[in-house]
């Protein structure tokens, strides 16, 4: 898989047709080394399970270089720059978060899992407590729209346009698949840097420049996005 990814990382084979794997995202303290571990389930476990939830990661993985180095299962892997961001803006210093994240969770070497695992994509969203849309690390400007969203202060035309230009003209928007991940999921966050807010909430404030879509899971998605969504 070109620069990235396992290159003396050792996948186990996944015993059952409906197994996926799961990314558990140790505590650590800012800037510190990320560390993770690798456990496997199965989408019927997971259908079942009341009690251990999971975080499916959105998000685009940017250039295949440079890279950077993270340990999972005590062992160097190599991923790309903007997710190593996501798992160190998600990290809390605390408690683990468990997580589904596909360029980890799945064997990139292997065409066949590759093709057996985007075969489940469907379940592995639907079935997650919810879904972190992660847009990439954040600066000064869209800290302070971010802010001003999570108050509703978005009355001006103004207040609209600076969101629109800070936030809703990340790369992850003109991604095809983000409205399969979206109808799919649960609940979804839209984060960026260490700061996120709640989907809906994006939808409720900025109503007048899309129309909305029901999806089957009741949930609004933007259908007219005057900044690129499902544009390509």
């Amino acid at each position: 898989m070109n620069s990235l990814g396992p290159q003396s990382f050792e996948y186990w084979p996944l015993e059952k047709a409906d197994s996926i794997r799961l990314l558990i995202l140790k505590p650590g303290p800012p800037c510190s080394e990320i560390q993770c571990s690798l456990e496997e389930t199965t989408i019927t476990d997971c259908r079942r399970d009341i009690y251990d939830h999971y975080t499916c990661l959105s998000y685009v993985w940017g250039n295949l270089t440079p890279t950077k180095t993270i340990i999972v299962d005590s062992q160097p892997f190599q991923v790309t720059m903007n997710l190593a961001a996501a798992l160190e803006d998600l990290r809390d210093e605390t408690r683990p978060l468990r997580m589904w994240a596909d360029a980890i969770c799945i064997d990139q070497s292997s065409f066949a899992e590759r093709s057996v695992q985007v075969g489940m994509m469907r379940d592995i969203y639907s079935i997650a407590k919810q879904t972190v849309v992660y847009l990439g690390e954040s600066d000064a400007k869209c800290d302070a729209a971010l802010n001003k969203f999570q108050s509703l202060e978005m009355a001006s035309d103004e207040c609209k346009s600076y969101f629109m230009a800070q936030v809703l003209s990340r790369s992850w928007f003109t991604r095809v698949w983000v409205y399969q991940e979206l109808i799919l999921s649960r609940e979804v966050w839209v984060q960026c840097g260490r700061a996120r807010i709640l989907w809906e909430t994006t939808c409720a404030a900025l109503p007048e420049i899309k129309e909305y879509h029901q999806s089957p899971s009741g949930k609004s998605i933007l259908k007219d996005n005057p900044v690129g969504l499902l544009a390509n």
